[in-house]
């Protein structure tokens, strides 16, 4: 610890610690160290004396070895004769009423003496000078003069005292050596103790030091607490203004370092400290500044200034402003910290609010202490700063505050200001320097506050790590809450139904499901993420220039014809812009595709026959089913009859072979519709769930391309089945002929009439073996076949068709497959469901599919043209006995496992239906 030397300019030595022990006589003078205000023994504190009694100035006589004796046998008799002296006295002064000639009481009781310092002087030591012969003794003599023995404490006192006081004109009688020691009762201690005497004059600070912490412990233990003069010397005043007030500063630093070294030992590392020393500050603070100088409190007392609810509001004293800045939930004024939190203890550097001083033991266990808990989101998921929250990226301690500027809204913040806060690029230069130059960069430069910035997508706190936050899903939704925002987008006439056309694709038909292990596109695999450009930029990913090399990322084999697929196909109308413009007077102009390095000619052309044929194939779904719906509730109502009496005689209906191929278009239709449709319908809580619960993504487009390889195999099949009938019979035959499945002229009149008997105004007509609904049905499988076969084609090779018809040739596909694919499945659990079992001659099934048979009566009834030609002439139809139980109740069974599952199929299309359709 730093000592304080003499300063000779001064003509004084202060104080300065000692080392060591040193004895002290019984009358408590520290003999022989003339010059040096010193410390008293250890073991003896120094305000447990009130201050050692320095007797170097005492008058001394040299005396030679033949005096010893006569020096001895005086001092034997020494007590004696000092008793026969004040004897003496006493013989007139222990007169009670006894006064000088000035009136003054010249009384001394005769115990005055006893238990005094001075016990063992003389009266004449002290009372010199008078004439002890005469009465009165001093008309020519001096009064006391402490002097005599105390010469170099009486000329302090003088000097630094007295003539101190008289300087500064005091207008008070200036107290002597009797005013605070006492006379003939003066004692090692000043009678009443040393604060009582200085309240005499100092009472306002007396009553503080009372209060104090100081005071109530040395009532416990004088000997261990101070007092006034373990800090203030009784006998020098101004110490400050000789000093000055830097060096006094310094003064009581060292002062409180008598008790508090371990304190003082962390307070001179501290900035507040070297500003005190090395650059003379007298601002700086010491220790009486936080912890006041005599009504000082335990840390701990509510009424202390260092206390927790009162730290902050000392520190901004000095430090406006900063108190401000400390955490409190929104909308209180208590803070939940105080500056101590984080500036603890006497070695508080507080250079810099962004100081990297707290990186030693430091700033992050602060921080930690509270946000250990922000290493996690809610859901448990691990944050991306986590592992930056004890060590940075080079392994060293981290400093929170590089980050997070706490007092960044302080007007003397050094620099820091609201927009730096937090500062990304500290960490993210790359990524900050990419974001500067992108669009959105570009956009908040220019004062847009609705262009997104780092925390607008990553998260203010709690920062999700990347491959966590942005997974598809994840990306689509962070980016819809800006471009799928009608109002926002089209103020600043942008495309507001970029999402809903994305998700139209089939890239965006992935969306939302369960998609682990599976790559597909979203928008930054296309536009990119910190370094996005608008698309007429030539850096832009999308732009023309680039986009090839774009897709390549997922398709290799990617040309030019490729990229023409429509990836937004939805576009706002001439209206809705119009609209836009009058909200927002003065926007940015118009950009056409071209203008933005859009789709050319040639995805235009796609673009127009891609809508034209999303409404074309909606208006046939609602025809047909339109149509065929009606025709079922008039064919319901005029069937209902009593149920027909169990037959025992059957007729061969289908062959085996034509039942095994209907059981195959069972098992393709049923499992694709099952795979197809909830990927079409995810939107709707149905199709999500059955891609979440029953079936995952990836395993249902695997089994969907199964399911159409089955298609594929029971149409090669039925064509090779129609190539042996066609050598057999012949193409009359096969066209035009009675059991021919191609529609004639018998067919028209047979809906007419069938119409009018639904009406009830003619007879049922007479059907031959195959209706004119039947052959409705066989040809829509001829239709849906083809042209959901090839659409899902181009699908599963998009690269290749791409590559060959162009990009937008696939956008068509796709739209084409889904909206073919409803039709089918719509038409079949609606209309050929009704038509084969649940009209009420049928109700509950139909099962002579999977048997084979029909009952004699049945033929006649239902085919009366049929069962006319197999009898004319006198011949009779080849009959047979029924099938088996089991083969009975295993067709049932089967039958109405599809038949149920197509109804649940039927319910997710409605409801898919009537929350905007397929996507």
């Amino acid at each position: 610890m730093p000592t304080r030397a003499p300063d000779p300019a001064r003509g004084l030595f202060l104080w300065r610690p000692v080392s060591g022990s040193k004895k002290i006589s019984r009358s408590g003078c520290n003999q022989g160290r003339e010059g040096v205000f010193w410390q008293p023994a250890p073991e003896i504190p120094p305000f447990t004396r009130g201050g050692a009694k320095d007797c170097s100035g005492m008058k001394r006589c040299q005396v030679g070895p033949f005096a010893s004796l006569a020096l001895l046998f005086a001092f034997a008799l020494a007590p004696a004769l000092r008793a026969a002296e004040a004897d003496a006295c006493l013989d007139c002064h222990d007169d009670p009423g006894m006064k000088s000639e000035a009136g003054r009481a010249i009384h001394v009781a005769p115990d005055a003496l006893k238990g005094s310092i001075h016990a063992d002087l003389d009266c004449t030591d002290c009372h010199a000078g008078g004439n002890f012969d005469d009465a009165p003794h001093w008309r020519s003599g001096n009064g006391v003069d402490c002097a005599t023995c105390h010469d170099r404490v009486s000329n302090l006192w003088m000097e630094r005292f007295s003539e101190h006081l008289k300087r500064k004109n005091y207008p008070g009688q200036i107290p002597g050596c009797g005013d605070c020691h006492g006379s003939h009762q003066i004692k090692a201690e000043v009678p009443g103790g040393n604060v009582a005497v200085c309240g005499r004059c100092h009472g306002a600070q007396e009553q503080q030091y009372r209060a104090s912490y100081h005071a109530q412990r040395y009532e416990d233990d004088p000997r261990k607490y101070p007092t006034c003069v373990t800090c203030h010397d009784p006998h020098f005043k101004g110490k400050q203004e000789l000093m000055g007030a830097t060096a006094f500063k310094q003064e009581i630093v060292l002062t409180c370092s008598r008790c508090h070294q371990k304190d003082i030992e962390t307070y001179v590392h501290s900035t507040h400290y070297r500003r005190l020393e090395e650059n003379g500050d007298n601002r700086a603070p010491s220790c009486v500044d936080c912890h006041e100088s005599h009504a000082i409190r335990k840390p701990t007392d509510p009424k202390s200034k260092v206390h927790t609810d009162n730290i902050s509001r000392t520190c901004d004293g000095c430090h406006p402003g900063h108190r401000a800045s400390l955490h409190k939930e929104r909308g209180e004024a208590v803070s939940k910290v105080s500056c101590t939190f984080c500036h603890t203890g006497h070695q508080t550097d507080m250079t810099s609010i962004a100081a990297v001083v707290y990186k030693s033991g430091g700033i992050f266990n602060k921080c930690n202490y509270c946000h250990r808990e922000h290493t996690r989101s809610e859901k448990g998921e691990l944050l991306a700063h986590s592992k930056v929250m004890d060590k940075d990226l080079k392994g060293a301690d981290v400093n929170c505050s590089e980050c997070h500027v706490y007092h960044w809204q302080v007007k003397d913040a050094e620099g820091h200001t609201r927009d730096s806060h937090p500062d990304c690029a500290n960490c993210h230069a790359e990524q900050n320097l990419a974001y500067a130059k992108s669009i959105h960069g570009r956009a908040r430069a220019a004062g847009i506050d609705a262009a997104p910035t780092c925390t607008s997508c990553h998260g203010d706190t709690k920062v999700i790590s990347p491959e966590t936050r942005f997974t598809p899903e994840g990306i689509v939704e962070l980016c819809s809450s800006c471009h799928a925002n009608k109002d926002l987008m089209l103020s600043f006439e942008i495309n507001p139904y970029v999402v809903q056309g994305f998700k139209d694709t089939y890239h965006g038909k992935l969306y939302g499901l369960m998609t682990e292990g599976l790559r597909f596109a979203v928008c930054t695999n296309c536009h990119g993420h910190h370094g996005i450009q608008e698309p007429e930029s030539s850096e832009s990913s999308v732009n023309r220039g680039h986009i090839v090399e774009t897709c390549r990322q997922c398709h290799p084999k990617a040309e030019e014809n490729f990229v023409s697929y429509l990836v937004h196909p939805i576009k706002p109308s001439a209206a809705e812009l119009a609209d836009a413009r009058a909200k927002h007077p003065g926007g940015p102009p118009v950009l056409d595709d071209s203008a933005r390095g859009g789709p050319g000619r040639r995805e235009q052309a796609f673009q127009t026959a891609f809508s034209a044929a999303d409404r074309a194939m909606k208006l046939l779904f609602l025809i047909v089913i339109g149509f065929f719906g009606l025709h079922t509730v008039l064919w319901f109502q005029r069937g209902i009859r009593p149920r027909l009496r169990q037959e025992k005689r059957y007729f061969r209906r289908f062959t085996p072979y034509e039942r095994f191929l209907h059981i195959l278009v069972n098992v393709s239709f049923l499992a694709l519709c099952l795979t197809g449709l909830p990927q079409s319908y995810v939107e709707t809580a149905p199709g999500k769930w059955v891609l979440e619960n029953l079936i995952s993504l990836k395993t249902a487009q695997q089994l969907h391309y199964w399911a159409a390889a089955v298609t594929g195999l029971y149409f090669a099949l039925h064509l090779g089945q129609l190539a042996l009938k066609l050598r057999r019979i012949g193409w009359r035959g096969l066209l035009t002929g009675p059991d021919s499945l191609v529609p004639n002229k018998k067919d028209f009149t047979d809906f007419v009439q069938h119409v009018r008997w639904f009406a009830g105004r003619a007879e049922r007509p007479r059907f031959d073996r195959w209706t004119y609904w039947e052959k409705f049905d066989y040809f829509a499988v001829f239709w849906g076949v083809a042209v959901i076969g090839l659409s899902g084609l181009i699908r599963w090779r998009e690269e290749f068709f791409g590559n060959l018809l162009g990009g937008g040739a696939v956008s068509l596909a796709d739209t084409v497959h889904k909206e073919e694919a409803l039709l089918a499945a719509a038409f079949i659990f609606i209309v050929h469901f009704f038509n084969t079992h649940m009209r009420s001659e049928k109700f509950p099934m139909d099962v002579s599919i999977y048997t084979g048979l029909v009952s004699e009566e049945e033929l006649q009834a239902e085919r009366p043209a049929q069962w006319a030609r197999l009898t004319a002439g006198g011949g009779e139809p080849r009959l047979v006995k029924a099938r088996s139980l089991w083969a009975v109740v295993l067709a049932y069974a089967w039958g109405s496992f599809a038949f149920l599952l197509g109804l649940l199929l039927l319910a997710l299309i409605i409801i898919g239906f009537a929350t905007g359709g397929p996507h």
